[in-house]
């Protein structure tokens, strides 16, 4: 049921996703020694908000998830983009550490509505046979972002210093809405390519027919726990590399400019292998694609 009109989708899920992660997840942590040095706040104050961050975006995740079922995902991606933006905001405005922390609890309700979450749903929507390469695609974002931001965010502090910085990428964080509302919808009726619909109807009708899993029988089954399990293990490296490495490698080498470059390579790096490795999950068995990753 692919539709060419997915494609366009796809493009407005890049450039949403590129500037709301890059935002919102690898800027603070370019930020983070300039915070700390303007503040007196300890490593552990900086590392015990991240952790803060960590636990909201785990306890949000489920509700977003289905807020974006119920009223759809350009609405709660457009809501999420707000919420984000006021929160990178007010990251730029506090001076006391609980503020700090409120704020890095308040970041991730928006951003688990306007990222990955409401991403890979609508990409499920157009997509069915390529569903793995237009969703690697669409996630890109992920790689370019880091690979941008982390560069505009250092120049920003470097010359501005944090709070501004923070000032100018709420504002930054605000332009995502334009992608999301030209480009980012779910298919009307009628609207996906016909004939890819009856050549979908005719390979089904020789299957077994299927249906969607309740949230009661998915808990019981063994590929939902690996699923978490597996998510929240890589979640846990993703999260300490991307906000802690900036900071330490600084301290290490005591050069922000090449801390800076170095995160920014690596972003790249994971642009690139969500470019390669989403479409092999269409030609080869997922499972051995993500044990391979």
């Amino acid at each position: 049921m692919d539709s060419r009109k997915g494609w366009w989708v796809v493009f407005g899920c890049v450039v949403t996703l590129t500037i709301t992660t890059g935002v919102g997840f690898f800027s603070t942590a370019v930020l983070a020694e300039d915070i700390l040095l303007q503040t007196g706040w300890s490593e552990l104050d900086y590392s015990k908000a991240v952790t803060f961050w960590g636990i909201s975006a785990a306890l949000i995740r489920p509700l977003s998830g289905a807020l974006i079922d119920r009223f759809g995902p350009r609405r709660m991606m457009v809501l999420g983009i707000c919420i984000a933006s006021a929160a990178e905001f007010m990251a730029g405005q506090v001076d006391v550490l609980w503020q700090f922390y409120a704020v890095m609890v308040m970041a991730p309700i928006g951003l688990m509505c306007c990222t990955y979450i409401p991403v890979a749903t609508v990409v499920t929507h157009w997509f069915d046979k390529q569903i793995g390469g237009a969703t690697g695609l669409a996630m890109l974002g992920l790689g370019l972002d880091g690979g941008i931001f982390t560069i505009i965010a250092r120049n920003l502090v470097t010359n501005v210093g944090y709070q501004t910085s923070f000032t100018w990428l709420a504002g930054t964080l605000l332009l995502a809405i334009v992608p999301t509302l030209l480009f980012i919808r779910s298919p009307r009726p009628g609207e996906l390519d016909q004939g890819d619909v009856e050549a979908d109807a005719d390979s089904e009708s020789s299957k077994e027919p299927t249906s969607d899993l309740t949230l009661i029988e998915s808990v019981r089954t063994r590929s939902f726990w690996a699923l978490s399990m597996g998510d929240m293990l890589t979640g846990m490296v993703f999260m300490v590399l991307n906000t802690l490495l900036v900071l330490y490698l600084t301290k290490d080498t005591g050069d922000g400019d090449f801390a800076t470059g170095v995160f920014s390579v690596l972003s790249f790096g994971l642009g690139f292998g969500i470019l390669v490795f989403g479409p092999l999950g269409d030609l080869f068995n997922f499972n051995r694609v993500m044990s391979i990753c």
